[in-house]
């Protein structure tokens, strides 16, 4: 069950106007469903789509919905794929059509902020796919980069290395909170703020008014 969040409009409609002002185009939808209905009516058959890791897109639907449709699907999350498949998967995903993706953090200013263990994600949102889509909650909306930083860091790194403690263990699995390790499983290694988008509307936002991710 997803959790729906109330947020004041103005504080939307500021962060939306905020986002295209940076190239980014943006919507908001005040639950998942629409959302992913509109996610998927903006892809074809023939696009190439790559996946940067998300909880978003899994918990929503989306990701199921793509890898099961008669979509020409990159599968980074295939439990077949050995480890080396799964990096050249991740690599190829920089040249695809639509790279669908999750944020750690976005400011009401529009800016996109992003901790990643390989940088695969941050990368794919840099450069590389013609489209990309980053699909977030109304729980990922903080006040500055500061306060961004510290969502991505202290709240959002330990989540993520604790969902993936088959493949990692840093301290903070154990101790439950960042001590900005230097651990040879550190996932916090890139640390990337993303404040404008150089091709106007390569980016699209997805804005969510649900508690989705970490």
């Amino acid at each position: 069950m997803h959790k729906s969040v109330s947020i004041k409009e103005d504080k939307i409609n500021e962060l939306l106007l905020n986002l295209e002002f940076n190239n980014i185009k943006a919507y908001y939808f005040t639950d998942h469903v629409r959302a992913k209905e509109k996610i998927i009516s903006l892809i074809s058959n023939k696009d190439l789509i790559g996946f940067g890791g998300s909880e978003t897109i899994k918990e929503i639907g989306l990701l199921d919905e793509i890898i099961n449709g008669s979509y020409n699907v990159l599968n980074r999350f295939d439990p077949m794929n050995s480890k080396e498949e799964k990096w050249e998967i991740q690599r190829r995903a920089l040249l695809s059509d639509v790279f669908i993706t999750g944020s750690n953090a976005i400011t009401l200013n529009g800016e996109l902020i992003n901790i990643d263990h390989s940088g695969n994600r941050v990368a794919g949102i840099l450069f590389g796919p013609k489209k990309v889509f980053v699909v977030i909650g109304i729980n990922k909306i903080v006040d500055s980069i500061e306060e961004g930083i510290k969502r991505a860091q202290y709240h959002a790194a330990p989540l993520n290395a604790k969902r993936a403690k088959n493949e990692y263990n840093p301290p903070c699995i154990q101790k439950g909170k960042c001590v900005d390790c230097s651990s040879p499983d550190r996932i916090c290694n890139c640390l990337v703020i993303l404040k404008r988008q150089y091709k106007k509307d390569r980016i699209t936002v997805f804005i969510i008014g649900e508690e989705l991710g970490f």
